[in-house]
């Protein structure tokens, strides 16, 4: 998927005229995209869209106009999209408080390393950045990457597709449901299921 340029980002002034239209879309947008893995952790799968709101509403509460500034933001936001051929997303423990943040975050470090993709009998194994996790503690967010071969992304769109967390203290898995299987096959440049049998 192509990094975003400064091309893509409307005028601060424009932005704000579109905000309220553009959060709504992306809100709809990312239910689609979002998959719960048991009761406290969720992925959210990245694309364009979803990160050029980021990057705008970053450079909106920052204050961000110039070129310059913008270019920044761009650079770090363009390392949430997949690399071609693949899929990313940002990983969320979502905890409230600060018992349960207490309860849970030391129990679950290195739980980045354990995030998978189970399809057409392929175990496609997350990439993670690293120095999220300590050996005491982690994060509430973190990103992962999963590469997909030609041969994978062909048969994405028609698998039953598993995404699953093998940690320890977090055993959980989710099936995508189709409509959210055939939104991230467009990521793929492949037919959706639909498109394939027709």
């Amino acid at each position: 998927m192509r990094p975003l340029t400064l091309d893509d980002l409307p005028p601060p002034e424009e932005f704000l005229k579109e905000r309220d239209a553009m959060r709504k879309r992306v809100i709809a947008l990312k239910a689609l995209r979002r998959v719960a893995i048991g009761p406290i952790v969720s992925l959210t799968f990245e694309n364009h869209e979803t990160v050029r709101w980021q990057v705008l509403e970053m450079c909106r509460v920052e204050g961000h106009a110039s070129p310059e500034k913008r270019r920044e933001e761009l650079e770090i936001d363009n390392e949430m999209l997949p690399r071609d051929g693949g899929l990313a997303a940002t990983m969320f423990i979502e905890l409230e408080g600060d018992a349960q943040l207490r309860k849970w975050l030391p129990k679950l470090s290195g739980i980045e390393q354990t995030v998978s993709m189970r399809f057409a009998g392929r175990v496609v194994e997350a990439e993670f950045e690293g120095g999220r996790s300590r050996e005491d503690t982690t994060s509430c967010v973190h990103y992962v990457k999963f590469p997909l071969t030609l041969e994978q992304r062909r048969l994405f769109p028609t698998s039953e597709v598993t995404v699953a967390i093998d940690h320890p203290e977090y055993r959980h898995a989710t099936i995508l449901s189709p409509a959210t299987r055939d939104e991230l096959a467009t990521d793929l440049g492949t037919p959706t299921s639909s498109h394939a049998k027709g």
